[in-house]
This record gives C-alpha cells, sequence and structure tokens, in this order.
C-alpha cells in the first residue's frame, strides 16, 4: 500500500524559531487529527484502547468512502459542533476517501493486486461509530502500523521493487498506503515499502517510520526514523527515535519530539531532552509535558472542559477551541 497518504491533509505549518518541532498553537483545521487527550505525541505514548463496536455490517469496496463518510460526519452533526462543520466534513472526508479509493484501485481490487476485506470495514465504520464524539482514532486505537493494511480493510500483494500501477501523489493521512503494493507505496510505478525500527532499509526506496507509535495529532508530522546505512552507503537499517542526552537537529528524531539546541533553527547540533514541565518557558506546545504552551509562552495544563471559554485548542482537554469555546475532540473534523 503507499507511503502516500497518516485519514487527513497534514495542515502545513512553519516551525520557525525552533528545532523542538513546536509548530505553533493554531486550531487544528486537519480532518482525522489523532490523539486528542493530551497525552505526549509520538513513540513514548500509548495507543488508546479500541472502542468494541461489534462486527458491524459488511461494507463493499465501492460504498466504503460514503459510509466511512456517513460514520464519522455523522457524529460532528450530533456532537453541537460549530454551524456548518457537518458540511466541511463530508466534503474533505469525501475527497480524501475518494482520492484513494479510485477506478484503478477497484480494478486492482476486481483483478486480484489488492484483498478488501468488507467484514473489516463494517468493523471499522462500527468502532468508529461507536466512539461518539471522540475523535475515530482514539475509536479505533490504532498505531501507525494499523495503516499498513487500513486496519485490515485493504493489503496490496505486490512485492517491494516490483511494478505497480494505481500510484498517485504521496500525501500523509490514513490512506498513505491504501495501493496494490504489499507494505509501501506505489512510487510512480515501482512499489516502494514502509519499514520500522530494526528493520532493513535503503536510501532509495524504503521509508524507515515508527509503526508501533500511536496515530498523533498531524502538526507534528509522521514520526519518520533514519536509514542508518552500512558501508554499501546504500542499504542499512532503520534506525529509531534517539534517547535524551543524543545528538539531534530537529525535534522530530527524538523521543520527546524535542531537541534542545539554538532556536535560531539548530544551526549547530544540540541534544534531545525531556519535555518541558509546567511553569517552564516554552516555544511551542511539543515542547511541553502538558503538550499546551500557553499564550503566555509558559507550559501549562490543557484542561477546559467543553463549554469553556478558550484562546486556542491546547488550552482544553477535548484539544479543540470553536470559536471561543470548548467542544467536543469530533469537531475539528468539521473545522474550515
Amino acid at each position: 500500500m503507499r507511503i502516500l497518504r497518516v485519514l487527513w491533509l497534514i495542515a502545513s505549518c512553519a516551525c520557525a524559531g525552533t528545532c523542538a518541532a513546536g509548530c505553533g498553537d493554531d486550531d487544528r483545521v486537519a480532518p482525522f487529527a489523532p490523539e486528542p487527550d493530551g497525552g505526549v505525541p509520538g513513540g513514548d505514548a500509548a495507543a488508546p484502547p479500541r472502542v468494541d463496536g461489534g462486527p458491524g455490517t459488511p461494507v463493499e469496496a465501492a460504498a466504503f468512502c460514503d459510509a466511512l463518510t456517513d460514520a464519522i460526519c455523522s457524529a460532528v452533526a450530533a456532537c453541537d459542533c460549530a454551524a456548518g462543520s457537518e458540511d466541511t466534513c463530508r466534503s474533505r472526508l469525501t475527497m480524501q476517501c475518494d482520492a484513494a479509493f479510485t477506478a484503478e484501485l477497484l480494478a486492482s481490487i476486481a483483478g486480484g493486486r489488492a484483498v478488501y476485506s468488507a467484514d473489516a470495514a463494517g468493523r471499522m465504520i462500527a468502532q468508529i461509530r461507536a466512539g461518539g464524539c471522540e475523535l475515530p482514532d482514539h475509536s479505533l486505537g490504532w498505531t501507525y502500523r494499523d495503516l499498513i493494511d487500513l486496519g485490515g480493510v485493504i493489503e496490496g500483494t505486490i512485492a517491494p521493487g516490483a511494478p505497480c500501477t494505481a500510484g498517485r501523489f504521496w500525501t500523509a493521512d490514513w490512506f498513505m498506503f491504501v495501493d496494490e503494493c504489499a507494505r509501501g507505496s506505489c512510487n510512480g510505478s515501482v512499489c516502494t515499502v514502509v519499514a520500522g525500527s530494526g528493520e532493513a532499509c535503503t536510501t532509495l526506496s524504503t521509508t524507515c517510520i515508527d509503526l508501533d507509535a500511536p496515530l498523533r495529532d498531524p502538526r507534528f508530522g509522521v514520526p519518520t526514523e533514519e536509514c542508518r546505512v552500512d558501508a554499501s552507503g546504500t542499504s542499512g537499517v532503520c534506525i529509531g527515535r534517539l534517547a535524551n542526552g543524543e545528538m539531534c537537529t530537529w525535534g522530530g528524531q527524538c523521543e520527546t519530539d524535542r531537541c534542545e539546541c539554538d532556536r535560531a533553527g539548530c544551526v549547530e547540533p544540540g541534544v534531545c531532552a525531556p519535555k518541558l514541565e509546567n511553569g517552564d518557558i516554552c516555544a511551542g506546545s511539543q515542547e511541553c509535558a502538558s503538550n499546551y504552551c500557553g499564550l503566555d509562552s509558559f507550559c501549562a495544563t490543557g484542561d477546559s472542559p467543553v463549554g469553556a471559554s478558550c484562546p486556542v485548542s491546547r488550552a482544553c482537554a477535548s484539544d479543540v477551541c470553536q470559536e471561543g469555546v470548548c467542544v467536543q475532540p469530533i469537531c475539528v473534523l468539521g473545522q474550515t
């Protein structure tokens, strides 16, 4: 399947002036924003427990996008989100899902180059519906490894390096591996591969990802890892993110997502450092153990309940602030 798309368009942000990868605290606009409960985003956080939605009703491939959109965006409509949220959710999700489940992909399924499970799709939809006003990522309890076959919904059969069709432009969302490649993406016309910590890699055809990390806030990006090459210069092993004290050049390399170095852009390498505690000066929420850097640039606890006033989303326990009020987690999927 494809390294193209960790269900959402990643909201682009500029990490101005910090190598800790703290991309600011603007409200999320990306659909399918992961883990909203304030856990530390990244490999040191545990995936949330999966919601038991029962077996569900089997969903055929041609009907998958409509079923998924309805399951998610109906919850947006029912959870007191801002006006227009349901329409925004449906428009965005339909665009994303249709870009993955194309006529070419359906032909690959019909031809046996990709295997689709209507039963797994039904279970996935049932889990999301059972999650109520929680984000689907929380209800499913997925890690990035689950994206390889979309939780068992679709799995490619074509080996890495073999020719493939149904390729598309790389973006990062839930559909990043949805194509006919067995474990990677159809990059142009050849299947590439995704690998996890300790697995073999090459610099030309492998993307190293922390596959066991829970899906996380898209502002922080996909937790990529380094392909540390051997004497050949082109092949080696995927190396997990760095521990505290190890040399780094940006926060995404570190287990804590925090590289302590020159805030003017890490001109010199820094070292991976622990998260900051409440009351410490911060440049972005990703630096804080609480996952919230207040408007006064101090780490704080973002625990305002639904209905409370809020300056930014990180101030809310739900991690979503709309029109100055904390709202349910699912509402982020309807933000423009």
